[in-house]
Protein backbone atom coordinates (compact mmCIF):
# COMPACT_ATOMS: atom_id res chain seq x y z
CA UNK A 1 0.00 0.00 0.00
CA UNK A 2 0.86 3.77 -0.55
CA UNK A 3 2.20 5.55 1.81
CA UNK A 4 0.29 8.65 2.66
CA UNK A 5 2.75 10.64 2.36
CA UNK A 6 3.86 9.16 -1.24
CA UNK A 7 -0.09 9.50 -2.08
CA UNK A 8 -0.32 13.14 -1.38
CA UNK A 9 3.51 14.20 -2.29
CA UNK A 10 1.80 16.04 -5.73
CA UNK A 11 -0.54 17.89 -3.58
CA UNK A 12 2.48 18.88 -1.24
CA UNK A 13 4.51 19.81 -4.35
CA UNK A 14 1.44 22.50 -5.35
CA UNK A 15 1.41 23.89 -2.11
CA UNK A 16 5.00 24.32 -1.13
CA UNK A 17 5.14 25.61 -4.60
CA UNK A 18 2.61 28.41 -4.04
CA UNK A 19 2.87 28.83 -0.55
CA UNK A 20 7.12 29.94 -1.49
CA UNK A 21 5.64 32.74 -4.16
CA UNK A 22 2.82 33.69 -2.27
CA UNK A 23 4.72 33.72 1.51
CA UNK A 24 8.36 33.78 0.51
CA UNK A 25 7.34 37.08 -1.66
CA UNK A 26 6.02 38.72 1.46
CA UNK A 27 9.72 38.07 3.06
CA UNK A 28 10.88 39.63 0.01
CA UNK A 29 9.19 42.36 0.56
CA UNK A 30 10.57 43.04 3.98
CA UNK A 31 13.82 43.13 2.30
CA UNK A 32 13.06 45.37 0.01
CA UNK A 33 11.62 47.71 2.71
CA UNK A 34 15.13 46.79 4.75
CA UNK A 35 16.95 48.03 1.95
CA UNK A 36 14.71 51.74 0.60
CA UNK A 37 13.75 52.64 3.80
CA UNK A 38 15.11 53.76 6.92
CA UNK A 39 15.66 51.10 9.75
CA UNK A 40 12.99 53.38 11.39
CA UNK A 41 10.86 52.74 8.55
CA UNK A 42 11.31 49.11 8.56
CA UNK A 43 10.55 48.82 12.03
CA UNK A 44 7.05 50.41 11.47
CA UNK A 45 6.06 48.35 8.51
CA UNK A 46 7.27 45.42 10.48
CA UNK A 47 5.20 46.29 13.52
CA UNK A 48 1.88 46.90 11.42
CA UNK A 49 2.30 43.42 9.56
CA UNK A 50 2.99 41.73 12.62
CA UNK A 51 -0.58 43.58 13.86
CA UNK A 52 -1.99 42.35 10.33
CA UNK A 53 -0.79 38.80 10.85
CA UNK A 54 -1.64 38.73 14.36
CA UNK A 55 -5.53 39.79 14.14
CA UNK A 56 -5.92 37.60 10.60
CA UNK A 57 -4.89 34.61 12.69
CA UNK A 58 -6.84 35.29 15.89
CA UNK A 59 -9.80 35.35 13.40
CA UNK A 60 -9.54 33.57 10.75
CA UNK A 61 -7.62 30.42 11.49
CA UNK A 62 -10.00 28.82 13.90
CA UNK A 63 -13.13 29.76 11.78
CA UNK A 64 -11.39 27.86 8.82
CA UNK A 65 -9.96 25.29 10.87
CA UNK A 66 -13.55 24.43 11.95
CA UNK A 67 -15.33 24.72 8.75
CA UNK A 68 -12.07 22.03 6.97
CA UNK A 69 -12.59 19.39 9.36
CA UNK A 70 -16.13 19.89 9.24
CA UNK A 71 -15.91 18.96 5.33
CA UNK A 72 -13.60 16.72 5.83
CA UNK A 73 -16.07 14.67 8.24
CA UNK A 74 -18.91 15.17 5.59
CA UNK A 75 -17.04 15.76 2.18
CA UNK A 76 -19.33 13.71 0.41
CA UNK A 77 -22.61 16.34 1.42
CA UNK A 78 -21.96 19.64 -0.21
CA UNK A 79 -25.63 20.36 0.41
CA UNK A 80 -24.19 20.76 3.93
CA UNK A 81 -20.73 22.13 4.14
CA UNK A 82 -21.25 24.54 1.37
CA UNK A 83 -23.94 27.09 3.72
CA UNK A 84 -20.90 26.70 6.44
CA UNK A 85 -18.16 28.28 4.00
CA UNK A 86 -21.37 30.83 3.21
CA UNK A 87 -21.47 31.67 6.81
CA UNK A 88 -17.86 31.77 7.33
CA UNK A 89 -17.19 34.30 4.84
CA UNK A 90 -20.43 36.43 5.90
CA UNK A 91 -18.98 36.50 9.47
CA UNK A 92 -15.63 37.96 8.09
CA UNK A 93 -17.38 40.89 6.25
CA UNK A 94 -18.81 41.73 9.45
CA UNK A 95 -15.44 41.14 11.20
CA UNK A 96 -13.88 43.53 9.05
CA UNK A 97 -16.57 46.14 10.19
CA UNK A 98 -16.25 45.56 13.57
CA UNK A 99 -12.59 46.23 13.13
CA UNK A 100 -13.05 49.87 11.27
CA UNK A 101 -15.29 51.05 14.28
CA UNK A 102 -12.43 50.05 16.20
CA UNK A 103 -9.80 51.78 14.17
CA UNK A 104 -11.88 54.83 14.25
CA UNK A 105 -11.80 55.22 18.08
CA UNK A 106 -8.40 53.90 18.77
CA UNK A 107 -5.79 54.11 16.29
CA UNK A 108 -3.74 57.04 17.77
CA UNK A 109 -3.57 55.46 21.06
CA UNK A 110 -2.61 52.00 19.54
CA UNK A 111 0.03 53.63 17.09
CA UNK A 112 1.50 55.00 20.23
CA UNK A 113 1.70 51.88 22.15
CA UNK A 114 2.89 49.71 19.49
CA UNK A 115 5.32 52.14 17.85
CA UNK A 116 5.58 54.67 20.27
CA UNK A 117 4.52 57.69 18.27
CA UNK A 118 0.82 58.48 17.81
CA UNK A 119 1.12 60.17 14.42
CA UNK A 120 1.40 57.07 13.01
CA UNK A 121 -2.20 56.39 13.15
CA UNK A 122 -2.36 56.19 9.40
CA UNK A 123 -0.29 52.32 9.82
CA UNK A 124 -3.37 51.07 11.98
CA UNK A 125 -5.58 52.41 9.67
CA UNK A 126 -3.88 50.58 7.05
CA UNK A 127 -3.63 47.28 9.11
CA UNK A 128 -7.01 47.28 9.44
CA UNK A 129 -8.43 47.55 5.85
CA UNK A 130 -5.67 44.62 4.93
CA UNK A 131 -6.59 42.17 7.72
CA UNK A 132 -9.62 42.62 6.61
CA UNK A 133 -9.60 42.05 2.86
CA UNK A 134 -6.96 39.09 4.10
CA UNK A 135 -9.60 37.00 5.74
CA UNK A 136 -11.77 37.39 2.87
CA UNK A 137 -8.94 35.48 0.98
CA UNK A 138 -8.91 32.94 3.77
CA UNK A 139 -12.35 32.15 2.88
CA UNK A 140 -11.06 31.28 -0.73
CA UNK A 141 -8.55 29.33 0.42
CA UNK A 142 -10.47 27.38 3.16
CA UNK A 143 -12.80 26.29 0.58
CA UNK A 144 -10.31 25.13 -2.26
CA UNK A 145 -8.08 23.52 0.68
CA UNK A 146 -11.42 21.84 1.80
CA UNK A 147 -11.71 20.31 -1.34
CA UNK A 148 -8.38 19.29 -1.69
CA UNK A 149 -8.13 20.85 -5.06
CA UNK A 150 -4.65 22.07 -4.51
CA UNK A 151 -3.67 22.81 -7.78
CA UNK A 152 -6.15 26.08 -7.94
CA UNK A 153 -5.08 26.63 -4.07
CA UNK A 154 -1.28 26.69 -5.41
CA UNK A 155 -2.19 28.91 -8.33
CA UNK A 156 -4.20 31.64 -6.05
CA UNK A 157 -1.20 32.01 -3.79
CA UNK A 158 1.54 32.39 -6.48
CA UNK A 159 -0.51 35.15 -8.13
CA UNK A 160 -0.67 36.69 -4.64
CA UNK A 161 3.02 36.21 -4.48
CA UNK A 162 3.12 37.89 -7.90
CA UNK A 163 1.33 40.74 -7.29
CA UNK A 164 3.16 41.50 -4.11
CA UNK A 165 6.55 41.91 -5.13
CA UNK A 166 5.35 43.69 -8.56
CA UNK A 167 3.61 46.07 -5.98
CA UNK A 168 6.17 46.60 -3.78
CA UNK A 169 9.26 46.25 -6.53
CA UNK A 170 7.32 49.54 -8.69
CA UNK A 171 6.90 51.23 -5.05
CA UNK A 172 11.06 50.80 -4.59
CA UNK A 173 11.55 51.97 -7.96
CA UNK A 174 9.97 54.70 -7.57
CA UNK A 175 11.29 55.97 -4.67
CA UNK A 176 8.92 55.05 -1.55
CA UNK A 177 10.52 55.48 1.68
CA UNK A 178 7.94 54.82 4.14
CA UNK A 179 5.92 52.43 6.10
CA UNK A 180 2.53 53.63 4.83
CA UNK A 181 3.59 53.35 1.06
CA UNK A 182 4.39 50.00 1.53
CA UNK A 183 1.71 48.90 3.24
CA UNK A 184 -0.82 50.51 0.75
CA UNK A 185 0.55 48.52 -1.46
CA UNK A 186 -0.01 45.14 -0.16
CA UNK A 187 -3.43 46.25 0.49
CA UNK A 188 -3.70 46.60 -3.11
CA UNK A 189 -2.37 43.49 -4.54
CA UNK A 190 -4.48 41.52 -1.41
CA UNK A 191 -7.73 43.32 -2.94
CA UNK A 192 -6.91 42.16 -6.48
CA UNK A 193 -6.16 38.94 -5.52
CA UNK A 194 -10.16 39.12 -3.91
CA UNK A 195 -11.25 40.09 -7.22
CA UNK A 196 -9.45 37.31 -9.10
CA UNK A 197 -10.85 34.97 -7.07
CA UNK A 198 -14.77 36.01 -7.46
CA UNK A 199 -13.92 35.20 -11.15
CA UNK A 200 -12.03 32.06 -11.10
CA UNK A 201 -13.52 29.81 -8.73
CA UNK A 202 -17.27 28.60 -7.75
CA UNK A 203 -17.99 30.32 -4.72
CA UNK A 204 -20.99 29.55 -2.06
CA UNK A 205 -20.14 32.18 0.06
CA UNK A 206 -22.94 34.96 -1.52
CA UNK A 207 -25.42 32.15 -2.72
CA UNK A 208 -25.46 29.71 -0.49
CA UNK A 209 -28.15 29.46 2.32
CA UNK A 210 -28.05 29.66 5.72
CA UNK A 211 -26.31 26.21 7.18
CA UNK A 212 -28.37 23.58 9.19
CA UNK A 213 -28.91 24.64 12.69
CA UNK A 214 -27.46 21.29 13.95
CA UNK A 215 -24.25 22.31 11.61
CA UNK A 216 -23.93 25.44 13.17
CA UNK A 217 -24.27 24.62 16.86
CA UNK A 218 -21.94 21.36 16.18
CA UNK A 219 -19.27 23.79 14.34
CA UNK A 220 -19.45 26.40 16.65
CA UNK A 221 -19.13 24.19 19.85
CA UNK A 222 -15.80 22.91 18.23
CA UNK A 223 -14.85 26.34 17.78
CA UNK A 224 -14.95 27.77 20.77
CA UNK A 225 -12.12 25.51 21.88
CA UNK A 226 -10.82 25.53 18.83
CA UNK A 227 -10.75 29.28 18.51
CA UNK A 228 -9.01 29.38 22.58
CA UNK A 229 -5.96 27.05 21.07
CA UNK A 230 -5.51 29.65 17.74
CA UNK A 231 -6.09 32.59 19.71
CA UNK A 232 -3.77 31.61 22.47
CA UNK A 233 -1.05 30.19 20.39
CA UNK A 234 -0.89 33.47 18.12
CA UNK A 235 -0.34 35.53 21.13
CA UNK A 236 2.16 33.34 22.42
CA UNK A 237 3.74 32.79 18.85
CA UNK A 238 3.30 36.68 16.95
CA UNK A 239 3.35 38.99 20.18
CA UNK A 240 7.20 39.25 20.58
CA UNK A 241 7.87 42.36 17.82
CA UNK A 242 4.81 43.79 19.58
CA UNK A 243 6.27 44.18 22.81
CA UNK A 244 9.81 44.47 21.83
CA UNK A 245 8.79 47.83 19.56
CA UNK A 246 6.71 49.20 22.72
CA UNK A 247 9.68 48.56 24.90
CA UNK A 248 12.53 49.77 22.73
CA UNK A 249 14.65 51.40 20.63
CA UNK A 250 13.26 51.20 16.79
CA UNK A 251 16.61 50.08 15.30
CA UNK A 252 16.65 47.41 17.62
CA UNK A 253 13.60 46.28 16.60
CA UNK A 254 14.00 46.74 12.88
CA UNK A 255 16.96 44.01 13.24
CA UNK A 256 14.89 41.67 15.34
CA UNK A 257 12.28 41.80 12.88
CA UNK A 258 14.61 41.25 10.01
CA UNK A 259 16.27 37.88 11.81
CA UNK A 260 12.86 36.87 12.16
CA UNK A 261 11.82 36.84 8.77
CA UNK A 262 14.40 34.19 7.79
CA UNK A 263 13.79 32.26 11.35
CA UNK A 264 9.73 32.31 9.96
CA UNK A 265 10.71 29.68 6.84
CA UNK A 266 10.89 26.84 8.92
CA UNK A 267 7.18 27.47 10.17
CA UNK A 268 6.15 28.67 6.71
CA UNK A 269 7.71 24.71 5.50
CA UNK A 270 5.14 23.74 8.79
CA UNK A 271 2.11 25.37 7.83
CA UNK A 272 2.55 24.16 3.58
CA UNK A 273 2.80 20.77 5.18
CA UNK A 274 -0.28 21.59 7.53
CA UNK A 275 -2.52 22.52 4.58
CA UNK A 276 -2.08 19.35 3.57
CA UNK A 277 -2.41 17.17 6.13
CA UNK A 278 -5.54 18.57 7.63
CA UNK A 279 -7.92 16.69 4.98
CA UNK A 280 -6.07 13.62 6.09
CA UNK A 281 -6.45 13.56 10.07
CA UNK A 282 -9.64 11.91 10.35
CA UNK A 283 -9.21 9.33 7.16
CA UNK A 284 -6.34 7.95 8.40
CA UNK A 285 -6.93 7.30 11.58
CA UNK A 286 -10.36 5.78 10.33
CA UNK A 287 -8.44 3.43 8.50
CA UNK A 288 -5.29 2.76 10.88
CA UNK A 289 -2.96 4.79 8.85
CA UNK A 290 -1.99 7.38 11.65
CA UNK A 291 0.86 5.95 13.28
CA UNK A 292 2.71 5.65 9.86
CA UNK A 293 1.73 9.39 8.66
CA UNK A 294 2.85 10.17 11.91
CA UNK A 295 6.03 8.55 11.93
CA UNK A 296 6.99 9.32 7.84
CA UNK A 297 6.05 13.38 8.89
CA UNK A 298 8.47 13.41 11.75
CA UNK A 299 10.85 11.83 10.13
CA UNK A 300 11.34 14.30 6.91
CA UNK A 301 10.64 17.35 9.58
CA UNK A 302 13.85 16.11 11.27
CA UNK A 303 15.64 15.74 8.19
CA UNK A 304 15.14 19.20 7.18
CA UNK A 305 14.73 20.97 10.65
CA UNK A 306 18.50 20.01 11.13
CA UNK A 307 19.29 21.10 7.56
CA UNK A 308 18.12 24.63 8.39
CA UNK A 309 19.78 24.74 11.70
CA UNK A 310 23.24 24.19 10.30
CA UNK A 311 23.10 26.15 7.37
CA UNK A 312 21.57 28.93 10.20
CA UNK A 313 24.47 28.19 12.86
CA UNK A 314 27.40 28.18 10.17
CA UNK A 315 26.67 31.18 8.12
CA UNK A 316 23.91 32.90 10.10
CA UNK A 317 26.02 36.06 9.98
CA UNK A 318 26.42 35.96 6.26
CA UNK A 319 22.93 35.24 5.83
CA UNK A 320 21.97 38.76 7.84
CA UNK A 321 24.84 40.77 6.28
CA UNK A 322 23.70 39.90 2.60
CA UNK A 323 20.13 39.69 2.40
CA UNK A 324 19.22 42.64 4.45
CA UNK A 325 22.89 45.03 4.87
CA UNK A 326 24.92 46.09 7.16
CA UNK A 327 22.68 47.54 9.14
CA UNK A 328 21.01 44.50 9.93
CA UNK A 329 23.86 42.08 10.54
CA UNK A 330 24.37 42.42 13.89
CA UNK A 331 20.61 40.37 14.15
CA UNK A 332 22.72 37.33 13.69
CA UNK A 333 22.48 35.64 16.92
CA UNK A 334 18.80 36.62 17.70
CA UNK A 335 18.61 34.79 13.68
CA UNK A 336 20.11 31.21 15.28
CA UNK A 337 18.21 31.27 18.46
CA UNK A 338 14.93 31.87 16.84
CA UNK A 339 15.67 29.07 14.19
CA UNK A 340 16.40 26.72 17.05
CA UNK A 341 12.27 27.62 17.92
CA UNK A 342 10.85 27.21 14.21
CA UNK A 343 13.08 24.04 13.60
CA UNK A 344 10.92 22.65 16.84
CA UNK A 345 7.59 24.03 15.05
CA UNK A 346 8.63 22.09 12.24
CA UNK A 347 8.85 19.17 13.84
CA UNK A 348 5.27 19.40 16.29
CA UNK A 349 3.21 21.75 14.02
CA UNK A 350 2.35 19.87 10.17
CA UNK A 351 0.59 17.05 11.90
CA UNK A 352 1.04 16.23 15.82
CA UNK A 353 -0.93 19.91 16.26
CA UNK A 354 -3.19 19.87 13.84
CA UNK A 355 -3.75 16.21 14.83
CA UNK A 356 -4.26 17.69 18.37
CA UNK A 357 -6.69 20.43 17.56
CA UNK A 358 -9.16 17.76 15.65
CA UNK A 359 -8.87 15.07 18.22
CA UNK A 360 -8.71 16.50 21.40
CA UNK A 361 -9.20 20.46 20.95
CA UNK A 362 -9.79 21.08 25.27
CA UNK A 363 -6.73 19.61 26.06
CA UNK A 364 -4.78 21.20 23.69
CA UNK A 365 -6.41 24.74 24.94
CA UNK A 366 -5.58 24.17 28.85
CA UNK A 367 -1.68 23.64 27.79
CA UNK A 368 -1.93 26.75 25.69
CA UNK A 369 -3.81 28.36 28.27
CA UNK A 370 -1.05 27.31 30.71
CA UNK A 371 2.22 28.36 28.22
CA UNK A 372 0.53 31.86 27.20
CA UNK A 373 0.13 33.09 30.93
CA UNK A 374 3.37 32.49 31.50
CA UNK A 375 4.55 33.90 28.55
CA UNK A 376 2.51 36.83 28.82
CA UNK A 377 3.84 37.54 32.47
CA UNK A 378 7.47 37.01 31.12
CA UNK A 379 7.44 38.96 27.70
CA UNK A 380 6.95 42.97 28.85
CA UNK A 381 9.97 42.24 31.46
CA UNK A 382 12.04 40.34 29.25
CA UNK A 383 11.29 42.64 26.55
CA UNK A 384 13.44 45.59 28.48
CA UNK A 385 16.57 43.20 28.26
CA UNK A 386 16.64 43.65 24.42
CA UNK A 387 16.13 41.33 21.27
CA UNK A 388 18.38 38.80 22.48
CA UNK A 389 16.81 37.91 25.64
CA UNK A 390 13.38 37.97 23.53
CA UNK A 391 14.47 35.54 21.29
CA UNK A 392 14.90 33.09 23.96
CA UNK A 393 11.77 33.74 25.36
CA UNK A 394 10.11 33.04 22.23
CA UNK A 395 11.95 29.39 21.47
CA UNK A 396 11.26 28.83 24.66
CA UNK A 397 7.79 28.60 24.29
CA UNK A 398 8.37 26.94 21.13
CA UNK A 399 9.66 24.27 22.75
CA UNK A 400 6.97 23.94 25.59
CA UNK A 401 4.62 23.54 23.07
CA UNK A 402 6.51 20.88 21.25
CA UNK A 403 5.98 18.73 23.86
CA UNK A 404 2.64 19.49 24.48
CA UNK A 405 1.59 18.58 21.24
CA UNK A 406 3.78 15.60 20.47
CA UNK A 407 2.82 14.44 24.64
CA UNK A 408 -0.98 14.29 23.64
CA UNK A 409 -0.54 12.63 20.26
CA UNK A 410 1.70 9.96 21.42
CA UNK A 411 -1.11 9.39 24.38
CA UNK A 412 -3.73 9.05 21.83
CA UNK A 413 -1.88 7.20 19.30
CA UNK A 414 -0.72 4.55 22.41
CA UNK A 415 -4.20 4.07 23.50
CA UNK A 416 -5.95 4.57 19.95
CA UNK A 417 -8.49 7.06 18.94
CA UNK A 418 -11.82 6.81 20.49
CA UNK A 419 -15.23 5.63 18.17
CA UNK A 420 -16.37 9.27 19.29
CA UNK A 421 -13.28 10.87 17.92
CA UNK A 422 -13.15 8.96 14.70
CA UNK A 423 -17.13 9.93 14.38
CA UNK A 424 -16.57 13.54 14.93
CA UNK A 425 -17.61 14.19 18.18
CA UNK A 426 -14.16 14.87 19.24
CA UNK A 427 -14.78 16.74 22.39
CA UNK A 428 -17.78 18.54 21.31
Amino acid sequence: MASYTGSRLIGLIFVVAGKVLGQGALLVCGVVVARTAEPKEFAFYSTALTLVLLTDACLGSPIDFAITRFTALHDEDIDRTDPLHAAAFRSKLLFGVCLALGASAFSRPAAQILMQNESRADLIWIAVVFTSILLLNRSVATYLQSRSRFGLYSLLDAVQGALRAAVVASLAFTGAKTAAAYLSGLVVAAAALLMMSFQIISKPYLAAKWPDRRDALGTFRFLTATMGVIVLGTLSGRTDLLFLAHAVRPDEVARYAAAGQIAWAASLIAGYVSVVAQPLLIPAARTGQLPRLLAESTALAAMGGITLLTVVWLYGDVVMHHVFGTAFEEGWPMLRILTVGTCIDLLCMPVAMTFVLQFRPRSALVGELLITAAYLVMALPISHYGPVAMAWLVTGVRAAKGLLYVGVTANIVMSGPSTDELSGTIED
